[in-house]
Formats: C-alpha cells, structure tokens, sequence
C-alpha cells in the first residue's frame, strides 16, 4: 500500500553527484526522457541575497568569452553557494523538481532557465506569479511544470538567512513525466532512500 498518492506514479530514478562540483552554469547534460529521474545530495555553503548587487553574469564553459545575464527581473543575486545542473529534456513532458531537508528556517530558490548552445540563458522559465521556483523554502518543497525538448540548467541557491559560513545539505529529486492534462501537478514521491 503506498504511503502516499505520488509513490504510484512510476519513475526509475539514477543518483548523480552533488551540482556543486561543477562550475555554473554546468556543461554536463542529464539527459530526462520521460519516466526517469535524477536524485542529487549536497550541500550550499554560504546563504544569502544582497539586493545592491548586479545581476548574476554566466560564462559559457564551452564558448570561449561569451556571457549572458541570468534575468530573474528582481534586483540583486546571490551572496552564497549556487548549485546548478544541466538537464536536456527530449520530449514534451511535465517537469517535477523537489527539495528536501534543506531545514525549516532556511528560504531557497530553485530556478529553472532555458539555455542555448553556449549553455547561456535565454530565458527563466514563467511559473503564474513569475520565474518559477523564486522565494521556495523549508524541509519539503517544490514545483512542477510543462517543459518542451531542449537544453535547461537548473540552480539552486539559499537566500535566507544571510550567513556566508551556513551550510544547508539537501537532497534534490528531479523527474520528468509524460506530459498530459491529467497528470499535471502529480509528481512521484521519489525514492525512499538514494539509489
């Protein structure tokens, strides 16, 4: 008997090592055709976000010199750790991301951005009330959302508290669903333990 609703959607889930340990944005491409899922454990050092800084500046790791901002449309970036992962969807699908044990009192984004072929932004993917994934925090949280085929980083970061010496361990789930008017919103409950 499943504990809850979301353990009968069916994923086959693969660990991957912390996003931490490459540069962002994150050259490495996880390729999530539907019905598989990556679990990801970590750990952010340093949380926080200044509102006076300037708008986070990518570097292509495979376009030599080329840059792009990361438009969020909100003044000011990051002050700690930003975990990111290269991700390539190859089929219309929904999209389910989830963060747990990043602790109660901790507030962390967890943003989506479509990337071109210099892994650069061209856009952050538009949730209802803008960039999907901004202003998320606690234990056991997240979102989903239809995706199409293409390449797409996904970073994480902690903007509360504002402590450079915090370190938050998590443990990122990311899956893709086929897409259907049905199944929006229902995303499996991942596995119990890291594969």
């Amino acid at each position: 008997m499943p504990d809850q609703l979301g353990d009968l959607v069916p994923v086959e889930w693969e660990a991957r090592s912390e996003a931490a340990d490459a540069p962002s944005p994150n050259p490495t491409v996880q390729a999530l055709p539907p019905g598989t899922g990556v679990v990801i454990e970590g750990t952010l050092d340093g949380t926080g976000w200044n509102d006076v800084l300037p708008e986070r500046v990518w570097s292509s790791p495979i376009c030599d010199g080329d840059t792009g901002g990361l438009p969020l449309g909100i003044d000011g970036d990051w002050t700690g750790d930003v975990d990111s992962l290269g991700i390539e969807i190859v089929q219309p699908s929904q999209l389910c991301a989830q963060v747990q044990g990043a602790g109660p009192e901790t507030g962390w984004d967890l943003v989506l951005v479509a990337v071109d072929g210099c892994v650069l932004p061209e856009r952050v993917v538009q949730g209802e009330d803008g960039p999907i994934g901004l202003g998320l925090g606690g234990d056991d949280a997240g979102w989903t959302t239809r995706v199409e085929p293409g390449f797409y980083q996904i970073s994480l970061a902690a903007y509360d508290p504002v402590d450079p010496e915090q370190q938050v361990s998590y443990r990122l789930l990311l899956s893709a669903l086929e897409a259907s008017d049905e199944s929006l919103g229902l995303c499996s409950a991942g596995p119990r333990e890291t594969p």
